[in-house]
């Protein structure tokens, strides 16, 4: 039955990721966010992640967790690391967020960015607690992975060192900690042990 189970998932993602990859927003939002990617294998990766953090977030266990975990960092290569190679290291001194809201609703572009750059990192807040029961280390932890990630991309010349790329990805991570509730992996099969303690045997 499992095994069932998880080919009928399988096959709804793969007809999910045809009928959005159909939409001309998607090859817009594409072209923006993820130019170096196929889009088709980007959506797949996108669905499947959603999948596994529902699943995770209805039942979290080892296995949920594990597998949202390792299709989150799928997920982040894609989307951080696989894009064309600059020619000399990127940085950005300009503390330009400011500028940016004010043209959030103007620019498609400032939109998706900012609200790409938030989403991206909301996930690890919620992976980094069920690993953690302390919010506030789940949070120094996070944005700890989120300098050294925006550092890697600096030294490979796969992105732009971004001061605001930072901030951002650091609110959507505490975003993620402090919406999560479910601090311990282990606190569903805990309660479960506690229904089956109380209830009564059947003669």
């Amino acid at each position: 039955m499992k095994y069932v189970r998880a080919l009928l998932e399988f096959t709804i993602i793969i007809i999910l990721t045809i009928i959005c990859g159909s939409f001309k927003m998607v090859d817009h939002i594409a072209l923006i966010f993820i130019p170096q990617i196929n889009k088709y294998l980007y959506i797949f990766v996108f669905l499947s992640f959603i999948l596994y953090m529902c699943k995770s977030m209805i039942k979290l266990n080892q296995y949920n967790i594990l597998s949202l975990l390792i299709i989150y960092i799928v997920l982040l290569f894609l989307t951080l690391f696989y894009r064309e190679k600059y020619n000399d290291f990127q940085y950005m001194e300009k503390f330009y967020l400011c500028e940016w809201l004010r043209n959030i609703f103007k620019n498609k572009t400032i939109f998706v960015n900012i609200l790409g750059n938030t989403i991206l990192f909301i996930p690890l807040g919620f992976i980094l607690v069920s690993f953690f029961k302390r919010k506030s280390l789940s949070i120094l932890l996070g944005i700890a992975i989120i300098v050294m990630l925006e550092w890697l991309q600096f030294i490979t010349k796969r992105g732009v060192l971004d001061i605001v790329d930072i901030f951002l990805n650091s609110f959507g991570l505490i975003l993620g900690v402090l919406i999560t509730k479910k601090g311990d992996i282990n606190l569903c099969q805990k309660k479960k042990e506690k229904m089956k303690l109380k209830k009564p045997k059947q003669n």
